[in-house]
């Protein structure tokens, strides 16, 4: 976990944190260590991988890496009167019932961030959507 700054993009962030989270992986000696930073920096790569969010509601939106907490949190607000300005990789996107309100799904004071490789990236909002995270 990281903590973020109301107005630094979460790229910053990545580019830290995941080849750190991979570097701590030594248990399985030297081949192990390279196969998860292989991992580590096809994650990192934004040619390679994508940055999702799943909402409260279940909506699967995809998050520009440029995007910062701010952003975050007034982009995946549901009602509103723009459109998103984040993609949704929902197949059937439910929206809110009167009163109902959507946003980030925030877990021990953070919100959750999905980093999944380009290869992986429909199934993954299929099974994201698919399962409830409340």
């Amino acid at each position: 976990m990281a903590m973020i700054e109301d107005n630094d993009p979460i790229n910053f962030y990545l580019e830290a944190l995941i080849p750190n989270s991979a570097g701590n992986e030594h248990r399985g000696g030297a081949d192990m260590v390279r196969e998860y930073m292989f991992r580590a920096f096809e994650h990192q790569d934004p040619n390679k991988s994508k940055v999702f969010l799943v909402t409260r509601l279940n909506r699967v939106l995809e998050i520009p890496r440029e995007a910062t907490l701010n952003d975050i949190l007034d982009g995946t607000r549901w009602p509103r009167d723009d459109p998103s300005p984040f993609k949704d990789w929902s197949k059937k996107p439910r929206r809110a019932k009167r009163g109902e309100r959507d946003g980030p799904v925030v877990e021990d004071g953070g919100v959750v961030l999905f980093v999944i490789p380009n290869r992986y990236t429909k199934a993954w909002c299929g099974v994201a959507h698919s399962t409830s995270v409340s």
